[in-house]
């Protein structure tokens, strides 16, 4: 079986719930380091019928850690052809999780893909004054995540963990811009990985990941001794910048004035490592049907997997255990032995609940406005228009104000009990009785109506005795 490498790059956001990862895997149409070239259409038969094919960690079969979900060419003006994958990664294995975690933080670079040559499916041509083999067809067997290998011009379009982008603040930008030229230059010395350039060319264009964040956050402070140097930290040294400076500039700090970033990076930090028990938000189907969300999380099983049970529900207690059901809260997708759609009315009891419905919500206030998002983007999916999220203090006003209606519509059905007895009881002209239909509103009102009702239940008492003694 052949095998052609390609490097990757270019990694954002898609879906971390379920692994996957979209990426573009081979490169076809131009020479690759074997010296072959692949036909744009070469893998278009197996396409057709070999899907989906396996994805393993540096080709060895014991060690298959995802599938691809769907594949095709995307042609280039230029005559070349790169070939799409949407890859799952198995985050039900132990392998599985960590190949995503490696692909998604960047420490494994490039993509193989591995296939066999059909009978006539290549042949000798001349390119220029060289002969290459040209590839017209292939048996494609597998692809794998790889350290090393052949060829060129590839893309991670998609593969990150847990994480949601901020806006680069301007004075990162113009850190980074600065590093940026910097580095093309020549004064980024060896050390500097295609990792921080590729981020820092994506923090340069407006977008900085969550999962940057943090790294940035512990560079900043693992770094700081970097800047003793005057050949990084002073601008009128001859040296300046040396490579210590230009990294810092395109981490997005000044080394000339390093607190800046560390203090922005460190408190963007705290928000993230707090906001951590908010699920992410993943599209879906969404469904109005019944909603019973005791009953759903009743019938989900008990040793569902992690996967399983982030996919279920928006909230999960970053102290608890993330395996045990009874971690997680705001349920809002329908279950039938498997995760269904997103149901609109859980959604909505979701959003209520964090609005102060229902007796409210217990979860952390840096919480509250993750999963908010998280159940207001299936309503948005489904057109509908989401309530606006309450702060804290109108949430904690709401969830009173409910709990003082639902205590004076008690009260009015014991009111309405005792006023139907045969021995009526006649209203007092100047205080409103309560009934179903008023709730007080005044200081003034509730105190007249909590007289009126500690006297009737005094008299509700005596009627009850007296029934009993007859």
């Amino acid at each position: 079986m052949e095998n052609k490498t390609h490097t990757l790059s270019d990694v954002k956001v898609l879906d971390s719930a379920q692994g996957i990862v979209e990426a573009f895997v081979n490169s076809m149409g131009e020479i690759d380091a074997d010296g072959d070239v692949i036909d744009p259409s070469a893998f278009d038969n197996s396409i057709l019928m070999n899907m989906p094919v396996s994805v393993l960690a540096g080709h060895d079969s014991s060690k298959i850690i995802g599938k691809v979900l769907n594949a095709h060419s995307v042609q280039a003006g230029d005559g070349t052809a790169r070939l799409y994958n949407r890859i799952q990664f198995n985050l039900d294995t132990q392998i599985g999780r960590e190949a995503f975690s490696n692909v998604s933080g960047g420490y494994v670079d490039q993509w193989s893909v591995g296939f066999n040559i059909p009978d006539g499916g290549a042949e000798l041509i001349q390119q220029g004054s060289n002969a290459v083999r040209l590839i017209k067809d292939v048996d494609w067997v597998e692809v794998s995540s790889v350290i090393r290998g052949a060829s060129p011009n590839t893309t991670t379009i998609s593969a990150k963990a847990d994480v949601e982008k901020v806006d680069t603040p301007s004075f990162m930008k113009t850190n980074i811009r600065k590093g940026l030229e910097y580095y093309e230059e020549g004064l980024a010395g060896s050390g500097l990985t295609s990792q921080t350039v590729r981020e820092a060319r994506q923090m340069s264009g407006g977008i900085i990941t969550e999962n940057k964040i943090i790294r940035m956050n512990a560079w900043f402070a693992r770094h700081k001794s970097d800047l003793d140097s005057s050949a990084n930290s002073n601008s009128r040294d001859e040296d300046f910048p040396a490579a210590g400076a230009v990294a810092w500039y395109l981490w997005g700090g000044d080394p000339l004035n390093p607190s800046q970033a560390m203090n922005w990076a460190e408190r963007q930090a705290e928000r993230v490592r707090e906001g951590k028990a908010a699920i992410p938000y993943r599209a879906t189907a969404t469904t109005d049907s019944a909603w019973n969300g005791p009953r759903t999380v009743a019938a989900i099983p008990t040793d569902s997997s992690r996967t399983t049970l982030r996919q279920m529900f928006a909230y999960v207690d970053g102290e608890e255990n993330p395996t045990s059901k009874s971690s997680y809260k705001f349920p809002h997708h329908m279950w039938d032995g498997g995760v269904g759609d997103a149901n609109i009315r859980a959604c909505r009891a979701g959003i209520a609940a964090l609005n102060g419905a229902r007796g409210g919500t217990d979860i952390p206030e840096s919480d509250r406005a993750g999963v908010y998002r998280h159940l207001r983007k299936h309503l948005d999916e489904a057109g509908i228009e989401a309530p606006e999220l309450l702060g804290a203090e109108s949430a904690e006003e709401e969830m009173g104000r409910r709990r003082r209606r639902r205590n004076y519509e008690d009260e009015a059905a014991l009111t309405k009990q005792v006023t139907n007895h045969d021995d009526d009881l006649a209203a007092d002209d100047e205080v409103p009785l309560v009934t179903e239909a008023f709730v007080p509103s005044t200081d003034e009102q509730r105190q007249q109506v909590q007289a009126k009702l500690t006297e009737l239940r005094a008299r509700q008492l005596g009627i009850r005795l007296l029934n009993r003694n007859d």
